[in-house]
């Protein structure tokens, strides 16, 4: 037993870049709700699962590449089994999904923030998992970004004028102040 402890503690210590993919469970009439009246409930909700597994994809395509990134879908809407039926099929090594806390947007990337550096991770990207034109490469940059000296924040601005990709360094956390997300 102690020998498997050594193990899990080895390989938890080794993750020190994590990606959390933030998505929605695929809820029809709850899911990309503002795509409801072209594709329909059922329509928008498949849509967002479709997104989702693509993303899922692109961030297995990265891991292979970059095994000590480990993968977490912070989701919202449906429950664990619910999530678990879905994911199970899906999920590869190093990776893993729980519910996001906080009301806003905001507090829910604050939140993801807080918990993966308290737990000792270095860099964290979180990307939204409706982002058809992510790849491999951009999301090696924005950690290419984060790695160097100087990168201690990365965004990825959206044509909307949002933000598909934020990624932070461990040592920012304390000076970015209190409500800074």
């Amino acid at each position: 037993m102690a020998g498997l402890l050594q193990y899990f503690w080895a390989e938890a210590r080794q993750h020190k870049e994590t990606i959390v993919i933030f998505s929605r469970y695929p809820v029809p009439g709850k899911a990309k709700t503002r795509l409801i009246p072209l594709l329909g409930d059922a329509g928008a909700a498949l849509a967002q699962r479709f997104m989702t597994e693509h993303i899922l994809d692109v961030v297995h395509r990265f891991q292979c590449q970059r095994q000590s990134v480990r993968v977490e879908i912070q989701y919202y809407g449906g429950t664990d089994s619910q999530m678990r039926y879905w994911m199970d099929r899906r999920v590869e090594k190093n990776m893993s999904w729980k519910p996001q806390r906080g009301d806003t947007l905001g507090d829910k990337i604050k939140n993801a923030f807080e918990y993966h550096f308290a737990q000792g991770e270095e860099r964290v990207l979180i990307v939204g998992s409706d982002i058809p034109g992510i790849s491999v490469e951009i999301l090696e940059e924005a950690l290419d970004m984060l790695r160097s000296e100087a990168g201690q924040m990365v965004l990825g601005k959206a044509l909307d004028g949002g933000y598909y990709l934020v990624g932070l360094q461990r040592k920012t956390r304390g000076r970015l102040g209190r409500d800074a997300l």
